[in-house]
């Protein structure tokens, strides 16, 4: 099946409605149609067709949104750089997804006469299983690995959010996440298909999210619950939304709980780059906030499946599932933990890679991490399991503080596990830190935990409780 140009689409349909916002002010679907089709013919004059890749080297912004579509528009598969790496994780990026061409600067060479500018390539048909972009995954557990999503998956999400979240005219979602990373680049691609705004921002910032919620009549924003805090602390409005999706990571129930005061309409959202964002979403007909300390995500999205193993991993089907990761058994293995409840909405436990074997017992951190932050004076924790040759592994949980409360020390901080989890639940140990690692998306790496060395304030408790 071929898959109509989106950008032409919206062009004709609705030329001066706003496509896109970014610092340099608004963009109407007309003018990125027409830039587009410059871009287009300086990536044509390239050398670029159908089935290249295109990496694109460009911070978020117009000019990235440009390149993308233009990329889009002669078939071929876009390939967003993290232009965070460094020289060597670069390269080894660069070997895994071997694109045709590399893009660091503006392709549209601004106003020009028909005389001056050579006439822009025809859009290619695409097939709808043809790779539209390529996604490397946070590499938290491990080496990142790159994704080929289609077409057929980035609309069957987007007519899955569409459904869930419903779809206003006048939509502008914030887009203040990363573009290499499919929460941010979806956004984008979402809204030309559905024909709303994006509002791209390089990078997050308190005080831009604002500015955008007051000036740029935001209706949607995606956050990690990192962002979602900081948001909090700064005392942003964010009841100027109408919905504000909270992924990437767990929810604590302290923030689900501070956020609900504030009149923020946060929605539980569940996804990976596998699946082309969304899986699971909570709508604004239902609250979830109650279930939250749970790990409720809502429900399925309109032709997704969801189903839990034996293990208790999470199993993914459906049109938004990149082909090379659909197993012979028909499913994607999620490497996420969950259960399904009576009503059908998926709950996620944990990742089976972060399981702490314990004394022979199990131990999800996302379990233990919830209960930390519930503590007034804990701004966020991980968990982890360090090798202990009396436990096999020993729960460790490693703590940022909150500077304006009054500290507590170690043993305090368990005491406050003890009352409200299983004995083995306990951490044995409790570091204390000024920031934990994350991923530019706000994944936690638990991985760059497990390999520092202990902080010199780390306090260890051999208790056999």
């Amino acid at each position: 099946m071929l898959c109509e140009d989106w950008l032409k689409l919206r062009a004709a349909e609705c030329p001066e409605r706003t496509a896109l916002l970014d610092q340099g002010g608004a963009t109407s679907w007309r003018e990125l149609d027409a830039a587009c089709d410059r871009a287009a013919s300086g990536l044509a004059a390239a050398g670029v067709g159908r089935a290249d890749t295109v990496c694109l080297g460009l911070p978020a912004g117009r000019d990235f949104a440009v390149a993308m579509h233009a990329t889009i528009r002669l078939g071929a598969a876009v390939f967003p750089l993290n232009l965070r790496l460094g020289a060597a994780e670069r390269t080894a990026a660069l070997e895994r997804a071997a694109p045709r061409l590399v893009v660091e600067r503006a392709l549209e060479q601004g106003p020009s006469s028909e005389q001056q500018q050579p006439p822009p390539p025809p859009p290619q048909p695409r097939d709808s299983t043809a790779t539209l972009c390529r996604i490397e995954t946070s590499g938290t557990t491990g080496q990142p690995r790159l994704v080929d999503l289609s077409d057929a998956n980035i609309i069957g999400a987007a007519a899955g959010s569409a459904a869930r979240l419903g779809v206003e005219p006048d939509d502008v979602w914030l887009c203040c996440l990363p573009l290499h990373h499919i929460g941010g680049l979806s956004i984008l691609l979402r809204s030309a298909i559905d024909g709303t705004a994006a509002l791209i921002q390089d990078g997050f910032g308190t005080a831009a999210v604002d500015r955008a919620l007051a000036e740029s009549a935001v209706s949607l924003i995606s956050l990690v619950p990192t962002q979602l805090l900081r948001l909090l602390d700064a005392g942003v409005d964010l009841g100027r939304a109408r919905a504000i999706l909270i992924g990437g990571a767990p929810l604590s129930a302290a923030t689900a709980a501070r956020a609900r005061r504030a009149g923020a309409p946060i929605i539980p959202t569940y996804g990976l780059t596998e699946a082309a964002s969304q899986v699971a979403t909570g709508s604004l007909r239902e609250d979830c906030s109650t279930d939250l300390a749970a790990g409720c995500v809502g429900y399925p999205l309109a032709g997704s499946r969801v189903a839990i193993a034996a293990d208790g991993e999470v199993l993914i089907a459906g049109p938004t599932v990149a082909a090379a990761s659909i197993g012979d058994d028909g499913w994607l293995r999620s490497g996420d933990l969950g259960r399904l409840d009576s009503a059908g909405r998926l709950y996620i436990t944990g990742r089976r890679d972060d399981l702490i074997i314990s004394g022979g017992e199990n131990v999800v951190p996302d379990k233990v991490e919830a209960v930390l932050e519930i503590h007034p004076a804990v701004a966020e924790a991980a968990v982890i399991g360090r090798e202990d040759e009396q436990w096999g592994e020993a729960v460790t949980a490693v703590v940022v503080l909150r500077p304006e409360v009054l500290a507590p020390t170690a043993a305090a901080l368990r005491a406050h596990c003890a009352a409200a989890l299983a004995a083995y639940e306990v951490p044995k140990r409790v570091e204390f830190a000024a920031a934990l690692p994350r991923t530019a998306s706000g994944k936690l790496r638990r991985r760059d935990l497990r390999l520092a060395a202990q902080s010199v304030r780390a306090s260890a408790y051999p208790s056999r409780s």
